[in-house]
């Protein structure tokens, strides 16, 4: 039997059990944990093959001179 990082086992579970994909910040936040710690978790169980990380581009923003 495989021993997983309890964190990887968190993540995998979380994803097994969701209805639909999840963002990393909202699988951080069900998890209570770091969102560069479930990145870190998800782009090396997708380099072995064992889930899909679907980068998108996102917009941040912040406020101007004048906000």
């Amino acid at each position: 039997m495989v021993q997983l990082p309890e964190l990887d086992y968190r993540v995998l579970t979380t994803l097994a059990a969701a209805a639909e994909p999840l963002a990393i910040e909202a699988l951080a936040t069900a998890l209570g944990v770091d969102q560069a710690q479930v990145a870190a978790v998800c782009l090396t169980r997708a380099a072995q093959g064992e889930l899909v990380v679907d980068e998108r581009r996102h917009r941040e923003l912040k406020l101007g001179p004048k906000g």
